[in-house]
C-alpha cells in the first residue's frame, strides 16, 4: 500500500486520471498500471483535503467545521463527493464540484447530509 503525502503525490499516482473526493477520502485510486489500489493519505495531507472540500461547500463557519468533522472521522459515502473532482489546468490543483441542474440545492443536500 502506497502512501500519499501531497498532490503531485496524488495526481502521479493516478497519471492524470480523474480523482473525486470519495476516492480519496476513503483511500481507493485508480492506479493507471495496477488498477484499483488502496493508499494511505498522511493525516496532515487528509487534513488539506479535507478542508479544502469544505470550503468548496460553503456555508457558515460551524457548518464547514462540522463537514470538516465529517469527512475526517467518518469517511461518509455520498453522490455530492463523487462529482468532487480535484482538476489542474496549470496554476495547481483545486477541488471542483460539477453541477447538475439545480447547483444552489445540490449544494444545500450536501452540506445537510455531510453535517
Amino acid at each position: 500500500m502506497e502512501t500519499i503525502k501531497n498532490y503531485k503525490q496524488l495526481m502521479g499516482f493516478t497519471n492524470g486520471r480523474q480523482i473525486n473526493a470519495q476516492q480519496v477520502i476513503n483511500g481507493k485510486l485508480y492506479h493507471f498500471e495496477n488498477g484499483w489500489s488502496s493508499v494511505i493519505i498522511t493525516p496532515e495531507f487528509l487534513r488539506e483535503i479535507v478542508k479544502e472540500v469544505s470550503e468548496l461547500y460553503g456555508g457558515r463557519a460551524n457548518t464547514k467545521e462540522n463537514i470538516a468533522n465529517t469527512l475526517r472521522n467518518r469517511h461518509p459515502q455520498h453522490w455530492g463527493l463523487g462529482r468532487t473532482f480535484l482538476e489542474d489546468y496549470g496554476n495547481g490543483p483545486a477541488w471542483r464540484y460539477c453541477a447538475g441542474q439545480d447547483y444552489p440545492n445540490e449544494i444545500r443536500t450536501i452540506r445537510n447530509a455531510l453535517k
